[in-house]
């Protein structure tokens, strides 16, 4: 059975608040109005592009940012910046809101502010695990976070899909402005989430002044990173998750966008959306019990080769329930693939060090995740093929199980 402390339930608290920024947003709604909206009249293979580069401008972004942050953060006030980079993020979800119709720059621009601010705090987030709980609940604590961040997200979906399927209902008075609605209850419900942490997890002693841990924050990243490059196994895992998760951001990122191209109505679209998120509640947390029985790294391979089959079916999807087919097998693996990951690369790191590790952790992510997109962008502008564009993502997890599989640690 599930236990956790009051300090732990806080910290899932939050993934409940952030995820719902990743489903109704970033994978939900934002692509859809995206093109019904703000881009009207643009081809689809070029709006795809726009977003793509847009999403890879802001991977970037936390790419470049991410080291230096986990490094300041572990020896200053962690909390702190957390709250105030999740601010950000709040407030560009409510700017959103306020776009009128044809203003593509001004969306892509809010939208990259948002992504790279959700991502940035979920790098000292994740360097909190370390902090609040025993290296032997690593495993149970990540998959707890995200089995509760998908459900929250999903229920935050569910409502919002409500809204715009029966805007009436809620005196709103098109879908356009049950959308825009949408976008604010996601700050609203992100801010919720927020409380609980800010209330129960402790804020971390400070080891040094500000300026001189911004200083030799960024001094101090060469040796780092030397640690990591010289360590083999921790530098053969990173260099899988690069793969794998660029992969994984990928679909999530793109799947509207690709079933849109294929024709599929944007409410076909939001259901295989809320199929995701209530089915990765209950995936994620069977994850617990199957990391305990096979090992973390077992249930790595297993989300892999799950990714895999569903990749080789976007290409040959016709129907809109293949899509929800893929749904299915999207939700299976990817609670599990993401936080047995977390909790893998946690168990090889040295506590006191966690914000620097997993400053450079999240950058791995950010910089596969600016190749995953562009690929595809690339792609489906040169061969004018999206079906080719999302078989592409295919090359990601083989080459990421492969050297998975040369990474010699085991947990």
């Amino acid at each position: 059975m599930l236990r956790l402390s009051r300090r732990e339930w806080a910290w899932c608290f939050y993934d409940v608040g952030n995820s719902a920024f990743y489903t109704t947003i970033v994978a939900g709604f934002f692509p859809v109005f995206f093109k019904e909206y703000w881009s009207q009249g643009v081809a689809p293979s070029l709006s795809t592009s726009y977003l793509s580069f847009a999403s890879s401008i802001a991977a970037l972004v936390v790419a470049l940012l991410s080291p230096a942050l986990g490094m300041v953060a572990s020896r200053t006030l962690g909390k702190s910046w957390l709250i105030g980079i999740t601010g950000i993020g709040i407030l560009s979800c409510f700017m959103l809101a306020f776009l009128g119709p044809n203003q593509a720059g001004s969306a892509l621009l809010v939208f990259a502010v948002g992504s790279a601010s959700a991502a940035l705090a979920l790098t000292i987030y994740d360097s909190m695990m370390t902090q609040i709980t025993t290296k032997d609940r690593y495993n149970q604590l990540s998959l707890a976070g995200y089995a509760f961040g998908y459900l929250g997200g999903g229920i935050l979906l569910a409502l919002n899909c409500a809204m715009t399927l029966n805007p009436e209902l809620f005196y709103l008075s098109d879908k356009a402005q049950a959308v825009k609605v949408s976008f604010i209850s996601v700050g609203v419900w992100w801010l919720i989430f927020l409380f609980p942490l800010i209330k129960w997890v402790p804020q971390q002693k400070v080891t040094q002044l500000p300026l001189n841990t911004v200083f030799s924050g960024f001094s101090a990243l060469y040796h780092t990173a030397s640690k990591i490059v010289t360590t083999k196994h921790m530098s053969l895992f990173l260099l899988a998750y690069w793969c794998y998760i660029d992969g994984v951001g990928t679909v999530m990122r793109m799947a509207v966008d690709y079933g849109m191209s294929l024709g599929f109505s944007s409410n076909h679209l939001i259901v295989a959306l809320l199929i995701v998120q209530f089915l990765s509640f209950p995936c994620a947390l069977g994850f617990i019990y199957a990391a305990e029985k096979i090992g973390a790294k077992n249930g790595l391979y297993i989300g892999i080769a799950i990714y895999c089959v569903i990749t080789i079916g976007a290409y040959f999807m016709t129907s809109v329930s293949h899509f929800y087919l893929l749904a299915c097998g999207v939700a299976l693996a990817q609670g599990g693939l993401q936080a047995l990951s977390r909790s893998y690369f946690a168990h090889m790191i040295p506590k006191e060090q966690s914000g620097e590790y997993f400053g450079f952790y999240n950058t791995v992510g950010k910089v596969a995740t600016i190749f995953g997109p562009l690929a595809v962008g690339v792609v489906a502008l040169v061969s004018g093929s999206n079906r080719l564009a999302i078989l592409s993502i295919l090359i990601l997890f083989l080459l990421g199980a492969i050297l998975l599989g040369r990474s010699a640690y085991h947990r």
